[in-house]
């Protein structure tokens, strides 16, 4: 960035800063637009997902998606069983499964939030 460039820069932030803390009183007329504004995009977001999470249900059932995560799972406690403790592995998935929950509870708070 060059000298001038920042001169411009805080020069325009000298000059709006005092806008910035600015209010105007509109009787609450701009939160009475808004609220009457439609949501669409988040309606057609919450709408997407939903088809999302529809369709990855019917193409797991479809796809017989259980079995490579049966097999999975099995082959795994085979060659993890002479070396490590079970107790250690389910927990160890128990913990993660846990954490994965949290994160789905906090996203979905934080989009209902907006």
């Amino acid at each position: 960035m060059t000298e001038d460039k920042l001169n411009d820069d805080l020069l325009l932030e000298s000059f709006f800063s005092a806008a910035k803390t600015q209010e105007i009183s509109d009787d609450g007329f701009t939160e009475k637009v808004m609220s009457n504004l439609p949501d669409r995009v988040s309606k057609l977001s919450q709408y997407w997902t939903a088809f999302c999470i529809v369709a990855g249900i019917v193409l797991f059932m479809v796809f017989k998606g259980w079995q490579p995560l049966v097999g999975g799972l099995l082959a795994m406690l085979h060659t993890t069983a002479d070396s490590t403790n079970l107790v250690t592995l389910f927990a160890t998935i128990g913990t993660l499964t846990t954490l994965a929950v949290i994160e789905l509870v906090h996203k979905m708070d934080s989009q209902l939030s907006l």
